[in-house]
C-alpha cells in the first residue's frame, strides 16, 4: 500500500509491478502500455522511500513480481 501511495499508482498497477519494469539505479518504474488504463507506457520516478521499500523486498527465484502472491500471481 505504501508503494502505491508513494508512486501515486493504481493498486492493480502497483500489485502487478515486475522486477523487469523497475530500474533501481535510475530510480524509475516503467509500466508497460498493456498494463495501463490509458494504453500508453508510463514512467514513474521513484522517491528515495519507494526505492528503500523495493530494495528491502525479498526476491524469489523464478518469480517476476515485486509483490508476489500465491501461485505466482501478484
Amino acid at each position: 500500500m505504501e508503494f502505491a501511495i508513494l508512486t501515486a499508482a493504481r493498486s492493480g498497477e502497483a500489485r502487478g509491478a515486475t522486477w523487469a519494469e523497475i530500474d533501481l539505479q535510475a530510480a524509475v518504474w516503467t509500466i508497460p502500455a498493456e498494463r495501463m488504463k490509458s494504453g500508453r507506457a508510463h514512467r514513474v520516478p521513484l522517491s528515495d522511500r519507494a526505492r528503500e521499500l523495493l530494495e528491502a523486498l525479498p526476491r524469489f527465484e523464478g518469480v517476476e513480481y515485486a509483490f508476489p502472491g500465491a501461485r505466482d500471481k501478484p
